[in-house]
């Protein structure tokens, strides 16, 4: 639930003070089954969206469990028309080499995803 603020706050912070706007794709966030969060899932996402919300950035949660996100065309799609939706100048994307599961596969389904969206562009295109 705060990956990207602690592995990025430095990028993320200033974006938002050079007054880009600063999207979050968040794949768990779906914290039944977590056991620090067990019985308090819609307090857990009211305060991560607080925080966000208090930081200036714009989260969207994906809804995926707690070691439940898979590299499947589905969340791939969703990733594509979030950045379709976005159009983000550049994207930050978590290590697929990552040694947690659901950080390795959200960062491929989020790699494969943005870069099959209709509004992608790379460099020197």
């Amino acid at each position: 639930m705060d990956d990207c603020e602690w592995g990025a706050a430095g990028v993320i912070l200033k974006a938002l003070n050079a007054g880009h706007r600063v999207v979050v794709i968040q794949a768990v966030s779906d914290w039944s089954n977590w056991p620090a969060s067990q019985g308090r899932e819609k307090q857990v996402e009211a305060g991560v969206l607080r925080v966000a919300k208090r930081m200036g950035v714009e989260k969207i949660l994906l809804g995926y469990k707690y070691h439940h996100v898979s590299v499947d065309l589905d969340i791939k799609r969703r990733f594509a028309e979030i950045a379709d939706d976005v159009k983000p100048d550049i994207a930050l994307i978590i290590s697929e080499k990552d040694y947690w599961t659901d950080h390795a596969n959200a960062g491929r389904a989020g790699k494969d995803g943005i870069m099959c969206s209709p509004t992608a562009t790379w460099l020197g295109q």
